[in-house]
């Protein structure tokens, strides 16, 4: 007997941001062992209500600062063209696969402090109970 697998997706859908090497900006990315790519991003989505990326959507970066906090602003690659190819076979990790192309199109973007989990645990207690939640 073959067990269904009800409909919420198992697998995450496996998101790759990638330029190619005609584009400027891209050898300023390092890989680890130092040498170009052409990799900008890679993440998997879990979520219930996955979407496609858009052409005009810009990838985020995210830093550390000096003061131990992190920061996010939008990146200088913005999405130019969209690919999605289904996970084929049992064994493939993921249910589906969506290559973004980029482009380098530079802009001047603020880094904007991120919000710690405490710190948003805290703000969702408070306005659901109206009482203020002290750090202790």
């Amino acid at each position: 007997m073959t067990t269904k697998i009800n409909s919420i997706k198992c697998k995450p859908t496996l998101k790759i941001y990638r330029t190619d090497g005609a584009q400027a900006g891209w050898e300023k990315r390092l890989d680890a062992i130092g040498s170009g790519t052409y990799l900008l991003h890679e993440e998997m989505d879990y979520s219930r209500n996955r979407t496609l990326p858009k052409i005009g959507d810009r990838l985020g970066e995210s830093k550390r600062f000096a003061d131990g906090e992190i920061y996010h602003r939008q990146s200088d690659w913005l999405v130019a063209k969209v690919q999605s190819y289904p996970g084929v076979g049992e064994d493939c990790d993921w249910d589906e696969i969506i290559l973004c192309y980029c482009q380098f199109e530079p802009i001047e973007s603020k880094w904007e402090r991120v919000a710690t989990l405490e710190e948003i645990v805290a703000q969702q207690v408070a306005k659901d109970t109206g009482l203020e939640v002290v750090k202790g």
